[in-house]
């Protein structure tokens, strides 16, 4: 859903977006979407049926309650997945956006601290050469690491005007 926000407040260019609220890394093979420049389709026969320069990855706030481990095997499975179909190009891992204070209210998988420790996981993935991975926390982020209750209304999703920020 966070990437739907991108999609619908803060497009940029012409690019694709493969997205759906309540996608998740373990989801995500299984899901079909569409968007402006792609009809209603999975993700394999997108990589398929176009070449990218650039591919960025954003899920993750989803999976929090789950293991460490089976998160991130799956995302590694879907690295190797977009590596496949698409070797030459850039593969770009957003960490996982924080949640406001109130949002997170004593759910421990909401936390900074194990979000942090997802983001850590996932950053281990990029390589610096075809994958890299970036964190926009700190422009988001108070200073026990939730996110700041201004920019997002419900404490999850950044307000159009962030998601630009975020962009």
């Amino acid at each position: 859903s966070r990437t739907v926000g991108q999609r619908d407040y803060h497009r940029s260019g012409n690019a694709d977006y493969f997205c759906s609220v309540g996608m998740s890394v373990f989801s995500c093979m299984k899901t079909t979407c569409a968007d402006k420049n792609f009809s209603q389709q999975t993700l394999v026969s997108l990589l398929q049926s176009k070449t990218y320069g650039k591919i960025f990855i954003s899920l993750g706030i989803n999976e929090c309650g789950y293991s460490h481990s089976s998160l991130i095997k799956a995302y590694g499975e879907l690295v190797d997945t977009i590596r496949q179909y698409q070797p030459d190009a850039i593969i770009i891992l957003q960490g996982i956006l924080t949640v406001s204070k109130n949002y997170a209210n004593g759910q421990a998988h909401f936390s900074p601290s194990n979000i942090f420790a997802i983001n850590e996981k996932i950053k281990e993935m990029a390589d610096g050469e075809t994958i890299y991975y970036i964190d926009v926390n700190n422009f988001f982020t108070d200073d026990q690491g939730y996110l700041l209750s201004y920019v997002s209304g419900d404490g999850c999703h950044m307000t159009a005007k962030y998601v630009a920020v975020w962009a």
